[in-house]
């Protein structure tokens, strides 16, 4: 018996499972089916009989061996059935409503009348295999045709029938409740079809309302349907689903636009607010501006005014001492001489703080140059030791290749051990050899050394 199982896995993908047997034993065991009262020993037991009367004890210790393999496959196959049984169960159930209606069956394409040639309960070793290869060939739903056979011939009933009558009631009752007097189910009629060739359609389309919502509207638009498919051509096969109520667009605009104004009342509008000390800022640059166009004004006024020269009255009595003509021109020099002093300073400061600024930016180019200059420096340092690390890792590998090339050729070059072996215990024979015939001869070996 030889027995092959490979597993990769638990779910919709599940582990294909392939168990073989020999000839002989099938034979046997179909005939214990066919004849359970016959008493018939068990294959393991069998060669276990047969190995402890005619086999030796390596014999009989491999077929222990294929026992012990044996249970430890059947208690692996056990634990992958369980899983197998409860991922199937839950995974059906969310794909049997889109491929074979609202059926809740353990096994997906199985229905109950069929359940019980696949139940997980028998414990014969062969059956339990069947029943697992039986649940992989179901798992692929199209790949089965006993599965999609059903599934193909409603698909081309629907696409290539041209009237009602061709379709069978008992599919109309399950996809399309609606169309029958007593349905009673609000969707929309997805067995209209839609195609620019035919007009009839698209006006007929056009026309229809949506799904009957009254046992009195049901005939009516199972009417409609019927008169609608029966002018429908072989072209006409796109099935569009039509929506259930057109939007108004309009009042839902209305409906916008009032939500925003309520909003608008619950919500104060954003002000924008300056920033910390800035009012205090702006204070003092208008109190600056002011204070600089008063002295503007003032320097004007002061220039504008006409000279009064001084006038001699003819009475002398009238004059004073200290508003003499020449007292004025004192004056007048002396603000003169004070306001040329007060202009050279001035003039003297704004030298001094140009020079200052120009000093200042000569500074700080010469600075940037030097530090672009380092950049420079530390980039070609860094290149150059870059350069050398790589010549010196150049000449690392051409030594290192040179001495492996040395000692290759002594290992090539070198005697093996037993070699040097046989070489020196000839050396010592005829070492030996020459020494017994000097022997012999009478001579001395040291003095032929």
């Amino acid at each position: 018996m030889t027995l092959q199982l490979s597993a990769t896995g638990v779910g919709l993908n599940k582990s294909r499972i392939a168990f073989t047997d020999s000839s002989i034993q099938l034979n046997e065991e179909k005939d214990a089916k066919r004849n359970p009262k016959r008493e018939t020993s068990s294959p393991v037991e069998s060669m276990l009989q047969s190995a402890l009367s005619h086999a030796s004890n390596e014999e009989y210790q491999e077929a222990l061996l294929l026992e012990k393999y044996r249970d430890a496959l059947l208690a692996h196959a056990r634990e992958l059935q369980v899983e197998l049984h409860s991922d199937l169960n839950a995974r059906a159930r969310k794909i049997a409503p889109k491929v074979y209606g609202w059926s809740e069956d353990a096994i997906p394409g199985i229905s109950r009348k069929y359940q019980a040639k696949y139940e997980f309960n028998q414990l014969d070793y062969e059956e339990m295999w069947e029943n697992l290869r039986g649940v992989a060939a179901h798992e692929y739903n199209l790949e089965d045709p006993k599965v999609s056979s059903e599934f193909f011939a409603e698909l081309q009933e629907l696409m290539l029938g041209k009237s009602m009558k061709k379709i069978k009631p008992s599919l109309l009752n399950r996809n399309y409740p609606w169309l029958e007097p007593n349905g009673l189910i609000q969707k929309s009629a997805p067995m209209c079809a839609k195609s620019s060739i035919n007009p009839i359609l698209s006006k007929a389309i056009h026309e229809l309302p949506t799904a009957p919502k009254s046992e009195k509207d049901a005939p009516k638009k199972k009417e409609k349907i019927k008169r609608i498919i029966e002018e429908m051509t072989k072209e006409c096969t796109f099935k569009p689903k039509l929506s259930e109520k057109i939007p108004d667009f309009q009042a839902l605009q209305v409906k916008f636009q009032n939500s925003l104004e309520e909003k608008k009342k619950d919500w104060a509008p954003t002000i924008a607010q300056p920033f910390e000390n800035m009012v205090q800022h702006h204070i003092e640059q208008a109190k600056k501006a002011e204070e600089t166009k008063k002295k503007i004004l003032l320097i004007e006024k002061e220039e504008c005014k006409p000279e009064k020269f001084s006038t001699i009255d003819k009475n002398q009595s009238s004059i004073r001492a200290k508003s003499t003509h020449s007292f004025n021109l004192l004056v007048r020099h002396r603000k003169e001489t004070t306001e040329a002093q007060r202009l050279i300073q001035e003039i003297l400061e704004e030298e001094e703080s140009n020079a200052k600024k120009k000093k200042k930016e000569i500074a700080d180019k010469i600075r940037s140059r030097i530090n672009r200059s380092s950049q420079l420096t530390n980039k070609i340092n860094k290149e150059l030791k870059l350069k050398r690390h790589s010549q010196d890792q150049l000449r690392m590998e051409e030594d290192y290749k040179k001495r492996i090339e040395e000692m290759n050729e002594r290992i090539a070059n070198r005697l093996c051990l037993f070699e040097e072996a046989k070489l020196k215990c000839a050396n010592n024979k005829v070492k030996s050899e020459i020494q017994t015939i000097l022997k012999e001869a009478g001579l001395k070996a040291k003095d032929y050394e």
